[in-house]
């Protein structure tokens, strides 16, 4: 918690205004470090005497007259006295505003309206330097904390994506083996009908998992700053081809018309990642026909400029019931359900 001025005060001499100038004077000369006296009369400050002032009053009144003299007729006005309980730091800030012979006053603090004592320059911002050196350890030993929070969660995402590509590789295997006799059933010669479609189902079922394991693969290592971007010579129709054939069964089996189209004047060859922009349009066309009851899924592909600076457009146009204005703050959230169909 911040110091406030009041912690500040010293145990300094105070004397009232009638005491004697050369009591005044005896108090400066016993005690080097004094620099300056408040005059208080029943818990008011009138005035303020410093080492300077009283000194030069013996040099221009002689030593006769100056003792003749009281502490109230030579005191000069009080600065405006500070609340007791403001903090070092804005004290510190309003008199570092000051003349320097206003500063060398130091701050009179007062508390309900009355003086409460007196805090010396020097204390002050001997005060707020400690003050701020130890805010300096805090904040350094915070961020030693936080380094080390942010070397656990790394080390943390580390093992997720290795035991998660040991996942893969053990279920990969097996899966590719599935896939494969999946095939060779489909399309051996003989085979009886009621036998195809079984056959049909597994390896699509297979090829659904096999997908699945791609994409989680691709969001770990994103999550843990590994995804790496594979930029190559690509042929756009690589992308796009394959796309029909791929959705066309699932549009048939809703009803839709479906259809993929590359503009005329589409370059043939771009410097692009063809296995993330695949993943992209394919998971974008799977929400297209899946949010889709009744009409048409159009994909449509084209190419703005050229060179280093062209660019791939992929528009997937649907007639489903579009995403409400409410949602689509969430849109890119992870783990969030759009609409009550998800």
């Amino acid at each position: 918690m911040p110091l406030r001025i009041d912690d500040l005060i010293v145990d300094g001499t105070v004397l009232r205004p009638e005491v004697s100038a050369a009591a005044a004077l005896q108090a400066f000369l016993s005690d080097a470090d004094i620099q300056v006296i408040p005059v208080v009369f029943e818990r008011t400050l009138l005035g303020v005497l410093t080492r300077n002032e009283v000194m030069v009053s013996t040099l221009r009144l002689g030593m006769e007259r100056f003792a003749g003299c009281t502490a109230g007729s030579l005191m000069s006005e009080p600065p405006k006295g500070v609340p007791a309980e403001s903090p070092i730091g804005q004290v510190a800030a309003q008199l570092g505003r000051q003349d320097a012979s206003r500063i060398a006053l130091g701050v009179f603090v007062t508390r309900d309206g009355t003086f409460a004592g007196h805090v010396p320059s020097a204390a002050l911002f001997n005060a707020l330097a400690e003050e701020n050196a130890q805010r300096a350890r805090q904040m350094y030993l915070a961020a030693g904390k936080l380094r080390h929070q942010a070397s656990k969660l790394s080390d943390m995402r580390s093992d997720h994506a290795s035991t998660l590509a040991a996942f893969a590789h053990e279920i990969r295997t097996p899966l590719t083996a599935m896939l494969g006799h999946a095939d060779l059933l489909r399309n051996e010669i003989g085979l009886p009908k009621e036998a195809r479609e079984p056959a049909r189902l597994i390896a699509d079922a297979s090829q659904a998992l096999s997908d699945l394991l791609d994409r989680t693969l691709t969001a770990s290592k994103a999550a843990g700053g590994d995804l790496q971007i594979d930029l190559k010579p690509t042929q756009l129709k690589d992308i796009i081809d394959p796309i029909a054939p791929l959705w066309a069964p699932k549009a048939t089996t809703k009803g839709l018309d479906f259809k993929v189209k590359i503009k005329r004047g589409t370059l043939d060859r771009m410097q692009l990642d063809r296995v993330r922009v695949g993943q992209i349009v394919n998971n974008l066309v799977s929400n297209a026909l899946k949010f889709t009851p009744a009409g048409q899924v159009l994909v449509t592909a084209e190419t703005e400029n050229s060179g280093e600076n062209g660019r791939l457009l992929v528009t997937i146009t649907d007639t489903g019931p579009g995403i409400a204005e409410a949602d689509r703050d969430s849109l890119f959230k992870p783990f969030q359900r759009l609409g009550a169909d998800g």
